[in-house]
């Protein structure tokens, strides 16, 4: 398999894109932590991908990719259930819509940048 027992840490895990990823990763023999700001949706997809089995190979985590302790602290779960980290997939991302991109609130525009440039 490509990626066996290689440690992956995949961000925005929790649907879409990110969830395939995971997945992919899953089905090539990596040990995986499915990593999203909403604990839930990491945990479905662990669980959907065999998460709590003898061998478990994914981990569902909350972080929060825009703050820096959260990921601090996301990394280090993976470190102590994994041992070592392989490979980070910053897939992670954030869209704020306005009718008019001029009435985008500075908050919001923020919240963007802070996601999809700056975060990890």
């Amino acid at each position: 398999m490509k990626h066996e027992n290689r440690v992956v840490f995949v961000t925005g895990a929790g649907q879409g894109m990110g969830k395939a990823i995971v997945e992919r990763f899953v089905a090539e023999g990596a040990l995986v932590a499915a990593v999203d700001i909403n604990q839930q949706a990491a945990q479905a997809v662990a669980d959907s991908c065999g998460a709590g089995l003898d061998g478990t190979r994914v981990i569902g985590l909350a972080c929060d990719v825009s703050d820096s302790s959260s990921v601090r602290d996301a990394m280090a779960e993976v470190e102590r259930q994994f041992g070592r980290l392989d490979i980070v997939v910053n897939n992670a991302g954030t869209n704020k819509r306005a009718d008019e991109p001029h009435l985008l609130s500075d908050e919001d525009w923020r919240d963007v940048i802070d996601t999809n440039l700056t975060s990890m």
